[in-house]
């Protein structure tokens, strides 16, 4: 659709960039790009694509129904969306990679055909006020030493786990929801690094958290409840450390430890679970 390559500029203001046959903003090379008040639906590929240092900054738009991922970053790129909907795309809401940075704002990122977002390849994501739900598989993926922030954000109702983390990410979660989600709440394995706080973990499928692999995990000042199966299940030396927090009325047991975990409970309640508190 439109093509910016070798360190030009794009202003696209209260325009329709749809129906292209590959895609539809494409960045390289050093290139910026303000795209505000318009759509980028129904390309053949991806809606907007950004590398090779490239800038891009969307807001107030809708990126939708693309064939392939609704905007995608990486060569280190830098990418900053508000007030946007990114929604209904054939793959990914968003895909950072190689040393991608983006920034997000008051997003929407719904209804995608896989994730909403995935980070990895030591790229950087934080998001603010967002909301990922409904998409097919799973709410956000961070992988391969990315590092991901969350706050006030909705990680809800998609198709499999809400969070899922592993391969030395680092990532935080502050006065967010994960709910309501097909599988587990958040799984984190392979030296993930996370921390989790003031936030709920609640009514997903199987269990609220899910930890493996060395994975190490704070939370504190949170509510596990009303989970499917275990709020907690740790396994092959994980660690988790809960402080002020309130693990209740899941359907199995609060806490489920084995395979040389370890579980560290601080000022927390465990109650009102169907089975055992902690096993």
């Amino acid at each position: 659709g439109v093509v910016g390559t070798r360190a030009s500029a794009l202003v696209l203001r209260l325009s329709k960039i749809h129906d292209n046959g590959r895609v539809g903003v494409l960045l390289a090379n050093s290139s910026r790009a303000t795209i505000e008040g318009s759509s980028v639906e129904s390309n053949a590929q991806d809606g907007i694509a950004a590398a090779g240092e490239s800038r891009v900054a969307v807001s107030g738009s809708r990126v939708s129904k693309n064939k392939h991922a609704g905007l995608l970053c990486g060569g280190s790129c830098d990418a900053r969306c508000s007030d946007t909907k990114i929604e209904s795309n054939a793959q990914d809401g968003i895909g950072a990679a190689t040393a991608a940075t983006v920034t997000l704002s008051g997003v929407t990122l719904a209804n995608n055909g896989r994730a909403g977002l995935i980070v990895n390849d030591s790229s950087v994501t934080t998001a603010k006020a967002c909301f990922l739900r409904g998409n097919g598989e799973n709410g956000a993926v961070a992988t391969r030493n990315a590092s991901l922030s969350l706050s006030l954000c909705e990680v809800a109702r998609n198709g499999k786990v809400g969070l899922l983390l592993a391969d030395s990410v680092r990532v935080e979660v502050e006065a967010s929801v994960i709910a309501h989600n097909g599988s587990n709440g958040t799984v984190a394995a392979g030296d993930a690094t996370v921390k989790i706080e003031g936030s709920s973990v609640e009514s997903n499928l199987q269990a609220g958290l899910l930890l493996g692999g060395n994975a190490q995990v704070q939370v504190r000042r949170s509510v596990i409840s009303d989970n499917g199966q275990d709020g907690c299940g740790v396994a092959s030396s994980a660690r988790l450390l809960l402080h002020g927090c309130k693990v209740a009325r899941n359907r199995h047991a609060g806490f489920i430890l084995n395979d040389g975990s370890c579980l560290v409970l601080e000022q927390s309640e465990v109650d009102s679970n169907l089975e055992n508190g902690v096993v």
